[in-house]
């Protein structure tokens, strides 16, 4: 089936996908009045603004929590390294240790979901930027007529 739509794959396609992007999104966007068209690039700038702030927490939390990580996982090590304890552990385990290693999970978990959050929110701060430009582009063009 073949579509109007260019594939990525393809040479200078990832360019002309782009380009298609910004065509869809000034047909889009062309539907709407002056007025609406602030008031959608206020709610643009203001959830662009938020998001900004939001992504650089939690970049910065990411990368305080790489030494705890790292820690915890050379404690994993020297625990599944040691065979006598790997063997036994059920057995020799307090409730104590049992804790601590679920808080080490937890902190272990904590900072994946720190990472995948600043990974999904810089994908949707890009997607913000854009509709910004497109939004400035046709406030620019409606003032211009």
């Amino acid at each position: 089936m073949p579509s109007n739509i260019p594939s990525k794959s393809d040479e200078n396609g990832a360019a002309e996908f782009i380009k298609h992007q910004k065509l869809c999104d000034l047909d889009y966007y062309s539907r709407f009045s002056r007025e609406e068209l602030e008031t959608k690039h206020a709610d643009i700038l203001h959830l662009y603004e938020v998001l900004k702030k939001d992504t650089r927490f939690g970049i910065v939390l990411s990368f305080a929590l790489i030494p705890v990580s790292a820690v915890i996982l050379w404690y994993f090590y020297l625990l599944l390294a040691n065979p006598a304890y790997a063997f036994y552990a059920s057995k020799n385990m307090n409730i104590a240790e049992i804790i601590a290693l679920l808080i080490h999970i937890g902190a272990l978990l904590l900072h994946a979901a720190c990472i995948a959050f600043s990974v999904s929110d810089g994908f949707y701060l890009s997607f913000l930027r854009r509709q910004k430009e497109t939004v400035e582009e046709l406030l620019t063009i409606n003032e211009a007529k």
